[in-house]
């Protein structure tokens, strides 16, 4: 395990800055519309340039690997630890906001899945319940509840985002539930994707194994165009094209007919 920027000594919290080179072992990057982008790689986070220059590393010994994070509010950038039921919020330079977020002081249940929300606060996900929390903007309080439709399913959503007040939840290898800020269920989208997708303000980018195909929102049940890209991780996307980043240099994926 790498050092952590984040460690506990007899009760205080203690944080550094670190720079890595080591190559991400799973790649899972965001945009937060600064021209910079995160990547979440194994227990490290980064933020890189769009030339690929690493800026800086956060990671968190105590807590351990992050299970998603999201920089959507780029002041805050979410990281969530699904194991240890925690939630560190942290600036553009990598550094912690506060304490650790306790979600078990929400009375939530266990989380499995979170997400920023456009209204500032945290969408919690708890699959035994099959229902959404919200909390404040403060981060102290739930303040929404919503108790999803439940549908005959062999598995449970292991993705979940926020665009424009639509959250999208999906189950791997079936569909993509969609919700709107309120509770009100939109119509599911009945597309399969292997692990990942994205959403951005024209596109929906579904991943399967290494084949990404790009899908207008409008339309998603059309693909406009594909891309090969490594199974490895989750590409950036910039100017309606996915780019990769192999831990030194951000690489084109490359567009295939089909």
């Amino acid at each position: 395990m790498r050092l952590s920027t984040y460690i506990m000594v007899t009760g205080i919290a203690l944080w550094n800055i670190v720079s890595l080179e080591l190559p991400p072992t799973y790649a899972y990057p965001q945009d937060n519309r600064l021209k910079h982008y995160w990547v979440l790689s194994g227990d490290a986070i980064h933020r890189i340039s769009d030339a690929g220059e690493k800026l800086v590393t956060y990671t968190n010994r105590f807590l351990g690997t992050p299970a998603s994070l999201d920089p959507s509010d780029p002041f805050k950038v979410m990281v969530f630890y699904q194991q240890h039921q925690q939630i560190v919020l942290i600036d553009n330079q990598g550094v912690p906001i506060g304490k650790p977020i306790t979600l078990s002081n929400f009375d939530v249940g266990e989380i499995w899945l979170a997400c920023r929300s456009a209204r500032g606060g945290i969408w919690l996900y708890n699959r035994n319940r099959h229902e959404l929390r919200l909390t404040n903007p403060q981060i102290n309080k739930i303040e929404l509840s919503i108790a999803l439709p439940r549908r005959k399913t062999n598995g449970y959503p292991n993705k979940m985002t926020e665009y424009n007040g639509v959250i999208y939840l999906g189950v791997n290898n079936q569909y993509i539930e969609r919700i709107d800020s309120y509770g009100a269920a939109l119509e599911p989208l009945n597309i399969t994707y292997s692990n990942e997708f994205l959403v951005d303000d024209k596109y929906i980018w579904i991943r399967n194994n290494d084949l990404w195909e790009k899908r207008p929102i409008e339309k998603p049940y059309e693909v406009s165009d594909f891309f090969a890209c490594p199974s490895t991780g989750f590409p950036l996307v910039f100017n309606g094209k996915p780019f990769y980043f192999d831990g030194k240099t951000l690489t084109g994926c490359e567009k295939i007919n089909r």
